[in-house]
């Protein structure tokens, strides 16, 4: 990537779509969203250092998470493929516009290729990232060059990547194929290969760090890493979570001693101590971690404590913490922005604090707002949930039929959202077993949680068998974090 930005793009201006009666246009800008593909394969073709084959032309825009989307005029691009540009033999197009595309190259004898994403649109054109990987490693230099680049990354919010299944591949084979890999090299990688498999999929193995492999990082550094360690025992189960809570209390300071690397740790614990049975002291920390990052005027970063105070609250049907965190909500609201995404975490968390207060029409007001506007779809699914459990407490199911339609679409066409949708419907059945009491429904709902989740669900099982809790489905009910 780094040679890629200082490489000087080479793109060629060809002509224009005009109507007769258009005056000629002097402009050779190449531009619009016409041009997002091609430009991001001709992107991928520099960063792999490989060339793409001269017989395609592609014809779709590209939105921010990378899918491909229709474009305007597509059968005059694909008549003028077909009559100026003849070793064109493929016409690549967004899933979305095949039979348009179809019909336009239905005499032209062109093949048209129709995708959903720019990376099936380079898996389909460029060689197999693998061996290109593997040689690459061969070069101590580029090498060290490139764990530094993977532990970067493996540090960075959650968003710094579209889909992490790529990276966690990328550093297995790494770590299968790189010769002579130093004992920090093959520890850097271990731990940015796990980090990228729970940010995908809440699963995979963190190793449990060296002392000595921890002391080299630079402390800000360090209490990130920790950071990570204590959020993977939080989201898959393991390190022990014994082992993740000592090491966080040992870095943890004081709030009022804290810098912002500390404050993410406190999140971080507060995360696992919800989990694992202790959703009072993890409240406490979530508000305290709150009030740091408005004391710091890092009013974004604070809606990650909120949001996970407002479902601490919800489980324990807090009034009193409510009020506390509404206060700060209003603090941050007035002084700063929460972002757009942090606003509807945390209007998704408030209003599942809003329905196990009773507050539900109120609820239903600010649920409905995040269901309808863009944003993440974990958090639109979870708001999705908790409209369908509203409708159907109030014997109004038909209401919710078009979201209930929206998320099993997601799972059957194995969309991006399609594991955030599982998860939505397996709460849906939850609340509706719960409601019932139909146990059948109920483990059932369990059971997919626990094929989705297998970390949380299984830190919030064992917390309420401790409890000596004979229904154990609605402790996870309660306290799940999603």
């Amino acid at each position: 990537m780094w040679d890629a930005c200082h490489r000087e793009p080479l793109a060629r201006y060809v002509t224009a779509f005009l109507p007769p009666d258009a005056p000629a246009s002097p402009e050779r800008v190449l531009d619009g969203e016409s041009f997002g593909l091609a430009f991001v394969l001709s992107l991928a073709s520099t960063v792999l250092g490989e060339s793409l084959p001269g017989d395609f032309v592609a014809l779709a825009a590209v939105d921010e998470w990378g899918r491909l989307a229709p474009v305007g005029a597509l059968p005059r691009k694909i008549r003028f493929a077909g009559r100026y540009a003849p070793r064109v033999r493929r016409i690549l197009v967004a899933a979305g516009q095949e039979d348009e595309a179809r019909l336009a190259a239905a005499t032209l004898d062109l093949d048209v290729i129709a995708l959903p994403s720019a990376e099936k649109a380079i898996q389909s054109l460029l060689p197999d990232v693998a061996p290109l990987l593997a040689r690459a490693g061969s070069d101590p230099l580029r090498r060290a060059r490139l764990v530094r680049s993977f532990f970067r990354l493996s540090i960075a919010e959650r968003s710094a990547a579209l889909d992490w299944t790529p990276i966690a591949e990328a550093a297995r084979i790494a770590l299968d194929s790189w010769p002579g890999l130093l004992p920090r090299e093959r520890e850097t990688l271990s731990f940015a290969g796990a980090v990228a498999r729970r940010h995908q999929k809440n699963a995979g193995e963190m190793p449990i760090p060296s002392t000595e492999w921890l002391a080299d990082l630079p402390p800000s550094i360090r209490l990130r890493v920790v950071a990570s360690i204590v959020q993977h025992t939080a989201d898959t189960g393991n390190p022990p979570t014994a082992t993740a809570e000592a090491l966080a209390r040992e870095h943890r300071v004081d709030p009022g001693n804290a810098f912002d690397d500390h404050l993410r740790l406190q999140g971080a614990l507060g995360r696992l101590l919800a989990v694992t049975g202790r959703p009072r002291e993890a409240l406490d920390l979530q508000i305290e971690a709150a009030e740091g990052w408005l004391a710091r005027n890092e009013f974004a970063a604070s809606s990650y404590a909120l949001s996970a105070g407002y479902l601490l609250v919800a489980g324990l049907e807090d009034r009193s913490g409510f009020e506390r965190l509404a206060a700060l909500q209003a603090e941050a609201d007035t002084l700063g922005d929460l972002g757009d995404d942090g606003r509807l975490f945390v209007a998704a968390s408030r209003g599942r604090a809003l329905v196990a207060l009773g507050a539900v029409e109120d609820a239903k007001s600010l649920l409905q707002s995040v269901w309808s506007a863009p944003g993440p779809e974990h958090v639109r699914f979870g708001a999705a949930r908790l409209l369908v459990r509203l409708a159907e407490d109030a014997g109004a199911s038909s209401n919710i039929e078009s979201v209930l339609t929206e998320l099993q679409e997601h799972v059957r066409s194995a969309s991006r959202g399609a594991r955030s949708a599982r998860r939505a419907l397996a709460l849906v059945a939850l609340d509706r077993g719960a409601r019932t009491q139909d146990a059948r429904e109920v483990e059932e709902a369990l059971a997919e949680l626990r094929a989705i989740d297998p970390g949380p669900v299984g830190h919030l099982e064992a917390a309420a068998a401790r409890m000596g809790l004979a229904l154990p489905a609605f402790y996870v009910q309660r306290f799940y974090p999603y």
